[in-house]
């Protein structure tokens, strides 16, 4: 309201959020006002409506944009509007913030001292600043646990308390060592050894002393030595004649051989096989397979009674009789374990081989092959029946150094798939995986398995290996 007695100044105004006076409204210099935003607007002589004043002034008129603000604000350039954004600081990893009135405090939570432990390495500061170590960096940590040397020493490991012990080579006999700066040199000393004597053991002789002749007499009836060049003569002509008859003629128990031949033949035996005494020219023991008893003797040894019966005279190898009560009881013999090669089924095939055995399973990939890493346990076992083996494997792998890529297998399969999708298996454990939804495995024809998820039944699985357990059991056809 205006003050009684005086005539008030009113501009032309809008209400509007955001409204703005257009040019013909206003006359040049003439203001209007938007009294909702609190901005102030003129007519210049060119025409153009500008704003000359701000209840806030933004940030393209040079002011902040913000009226208020709490403990550790900062205004923060921010591209999106062009506009100044209100924030407070993030503490990262090892920094904390304290904002105060007006004032903001960084400080470092993360390492507040250093010290080097068993390694002999001392800091030589624990807190601030640079951190440099100096001591002497022990043999257990790769170092040597010396620092000084003199010319021509060695370190030479030592397994009282794990060291290595400085020590120049010791000369032995004709041997001379000379030590320099950073080489060691080894010359033997005088001219070397020299013969002192040469025997010969027969038939090679020696006439003795350090200049000795050798010599070996020729062969005799009685005396060992070289063939002379008359006795290879003699030697390479014996044997080389002919036989020029050979004829055939008697009879031996019925068998008679006849015919001459001179140079080529036949001679031919004949006649029916008679009068042969089993006691004076047959010898050995013919066997059951021939009709024979394949024993030379008949005793008995023993004799379990029948129920019922009562034996005498069941022993030994006079001729005896058996004598048994009447009125027998009858009792199932027990049979001995057979020993089978084979089994067929009915008309089907034969079932003729079992094994069981071990195998050394190795994690791998499909680009790069076996992967690089420490492992707990490499347990491998399997079955095989027929063409069909089944095996079982349980894998812990404490530390994965290197690995290719690509898809996750395992080899070292004790027999190659013989088909590239007639086997598959479960998983029963599986964080070796950098996933957690593997379900199942299956064989192929490279003699390495591979592994399949929940998501997806074609393509294997492609993961990284680490650390953790897989264990599995899976049947395939070879």
């Amino acid at each position: 309201m205006a003050q009684t007695g005086f005539t008030p100044i009113q501009l032309y105004y809008s209400i509007t959020a955001g409204a703005s006076p257009i040019a013909s409204s206003l006359a040049n210099g003439e203001l209007a006002i938007n009294i909702t935003d609190g901005k102030l607007f003129y007519k210049e002589n060119t025409g153009t409506i500008s704003v000359i004043g701000w209840k806030l002034v933004p940030t393209t008129a040079g002011g902040t944009g913000q009226t208020t603000y709490v403990n550790g604000q900062l205004l923060i350039g921010n591209s999106t509007g062009n506009t100044l954004t209100k924030a407070t600081l993030t503490a990262g990893s090892g920094i904390s913030v304290t904002n105060g009135t007006g004032s903001i405090t960084l400080a470092n939570t993360g390492v507040l001292s250093f010290d080097g432990g068993s390694t002999g390495l001392l800091p030589s500061t624990a807190t601030t600043g640079v951190v440099s170590l100096s001591g002497t960096l022990g043999v257990g940590y790769g170092g040597t646990g010396q620092t000084t040397y003199t010319n021509g020493q060695l370190l030479i490991g030592n397994t009282t308390g794990n060291t290595l012990t400085k020590a120049t080579l010791t000369a032995g006999s004709g041997v001379t060592i000379s030590n320099g700066a950073g080489s060691i040199t080894i010359s033997a000393t005088g001219s070397g050894g020299t013969v002192t004597a040469v025997t010969g053991t027969a038939p090679v002789v020696s006439s003795g002393g350090t200049t000795p002749a050798i010599s070996m007499a020729a062969a005799t009836a009685s005396v060992n030595g070289y063939l002379t060049s008359t006795d290879w003569t003699t030697f390479n002509n014996k044997g080389s004649g002919s036989v020029t008859s050979v004829g055939g003629t008697g009879t031996v128990n019925g068998i008679t051989l006849t015919g001459t031949v001179t140079t080529t033949g036949n001679l031919t035996l004949g006649g029916t096989l008679s009068g042969v005494s089993l006691t004076t020219q047959v010898s050995g023991v013919l066997p059951i397979a021939n009709g024979g008893t394949n024993a030379s003797t008949a005793s008995i040894t023993s004799f379990n009674n029948i129920t019922g019966y009562t034996a005498s005279g069941a022993t030994g190898t006079t001729s005896t009789n058996l004598v048994f009560s009447t009125s027998p009881t009858l009792v199932t013999p027990t049979l001995g374990a057979a020993l089978a090669t084979s089994i067929k089924f009915g008309s089907g095939s034969v079932l003729s081989s079992y094994e069981t055995g071990t195998w050394t399973p190795v994690c791998s990939r499909a680009t790069g092959g076996a992967i690089t890493a420490v492992y707990d346990t490499q347990l491998g076992k399997y079955i095989k029946v027929g063409n069909v083996v089944t095996v079982s494997a349980f894998i812990n792998i404490t530390a994965v150094v290197i690995q290719g890529s690509g898809e996750n297998r395992v080899s070292g399969l004790p027999y190659a798939p013989a088909d590239n999708s007639l086997g598959a298996g479960a998983v029963a454990r599986n964080n070796a995986f950098t996933t957690s939804v593997i379900i199942s495995c299956f064989g192929w024809g490279d003699s390495e398995m591979r592994f399949m998820d929940n998501t997806n039944s074609v393509t294997p699985v492609s993961v990284d290996w680490k650390s953790g357990v897989v264990n599995f059991t899976f049947s395939y056809f070879v």
